[in-house]
């Protein structure tokens, strides 16, 4: 066996490992967790060009079943040209509690949620939420009751597809954040291997927000300030309870643009890497690539078939559990979509990665609206 051969057999067992562990752990039990609901709570929420989606969040903000007196916001547009920062505006001077903030500079979703928390007034915690999702009432109160255990720094929920079924590409970005959520962050809660805050629906402690240098400006300022937090000697947490529904792409390209996006955040998070899971955090979708170049060299006869072979049942057995977990109604179409999109998912992750080793600038930028048509027919799991 040559040396790149070697190599390659070695990313992936390692990445096969990996999977299997989480996998299997997904299926302990959970940890232990209640609702509260006496907490003073930050809200932040940063947005460039979400006037379309920026009803609906706000609309669920009235809806949570938290104190109001406990709650405060700090909305914030992000050099937005639509009517996002009008929609804030408007919204926040019809709240005592409220704050709205436009930059007139773009300085990406790490950079706006910080000019957000040097806004907001005294509180123990620091949530979340992305201007398209919408959390669920109760939402907020699961996320402080993790805060119970006075080494936590930070807590995140589930984010449910709420237009799973509008199109193929729908299901497979829908299976996609299943598997993520109700399996790989699942399983690393019941381990206690600090998964990551996504930072569409997750709370911080104040405290140790702080201590560990605020939000960054990165492109996936979530994972970065994970991985900082940790760094700091705090664990996190992640709660299938606290649930926010979230539209998932439903073209291939607004599939390409987030993926990408994600993809090249999670390489550049490497940088704030402190453990070993942490460099498995920033590879992302590279185990993509590996796998490919695995099959390649197990059809030239440089590595054997059974490792490539052995890594796929760990993928198939975490996708049928997520299917299960969601309670996905017609599970067939969505292997389905899984094999459609297969290479395309491929593709994309290969793109992305050359476009990171060349040097390609990565902005933030909103996704576009789903066509209304879909949106009304669609049904999450």
């Amino acid at each position: 066996m040559t040396l790149s051969a070697c190599a390659i057999a070695l990313l992936l067992a390692a990445f096969s490992l990996r999977r299997y562990l989480h996998w299997f752990a997904s299926l302990l039990p959970e940890r232990p967790s209640a609702p509260d609901r006496t907490r003073s709570i930050a809200i932040l929420v940063a947005a460039r060009n979400e006037a379309h989606s920026l009803p609906r969040l706000l609309a669920a903000l009235h809806r949570l079943e938290y104190p109001p007196s406990l709650l405060t916001f700090v909305l914030v547009s992000d050099a937005s040209t639509d009517a996002t920062p009008r929609i804030l505006q408007d919204w926040a001077a019809s709240h005592p509690r409220a704050r709205s903030l436009h930059l007139p500079r773009r300085r990406g979703k790490g950079g706006a949620l910080q000019a957000a928390l040097s806004l907001a007034p005294p509180s123990a915690l620091v949530a979340v939420l992305d201007a398209d999702t919408v959390p669920a009432p109760d939402s907020l109160a699961w996320l402080s009751g993790a805060f119970d255990d006075p080494t936590i720094g930070a807590v995140s929920g589930y984010l449910a597809p709420a237009n799973s079924t509008a199109t193929v590409v729908s299901r497979y970005a829908a299976l996609e954040r299943w598997v993520f959520h109700l399996v790989t962050l699942a399983g690393k809660d019941r381990l206690g291997a600090n998964p990551p805050a996504i930072g569409a629906l997750c709370a911080f402690r104040r405290e140790a927000l702080e201590a560990s240098g605020g939000f960054p400006a990165a492109s996936a300022e979530d994972i970065c300030l994970s991985m900082q937090l940790a760094n700091h000697g705090w664990r996190s947490r992640w709660l299938r309870r606290a649930v926010a529904r979230e539209d998932v792409p439903v073209t291939m390209p607004a599939f390409l643009q987030q993926r990408q996006r994600w993809s090249r955040g999670l390489i550049a998070s490497s940088t704030s890497a402190g453990r070993l899971e942490d460099l498995f955090v920033a590879a992302g979708y590279l185990d993509r690539l590996v796998l490919a170049a695995a099959c390649a060299l197990s059809w030239f006869g440089a590595i054997p078939l059974w490792l490539p072979a052995a890594y796929l049942v760990a993928p198939v057995a975490a996708t049928l559990t997520a299917l299960w977990r969601a309670r996905a109604a017609n599970p067939a179409a969505f292997l389905a979509a899984l094999v459609i999109m297969a290479f395309a998912d491929l593709y994309i992750t290969a793109r992305s990665t050359l476009a990171h080793v060349g040097g390609k600038p990565l902005s933030w930028a909103a996704r576009a609206p789903a066509p209304v048509r879909l949106v009304r027919r669609q049904r999450g799991a």
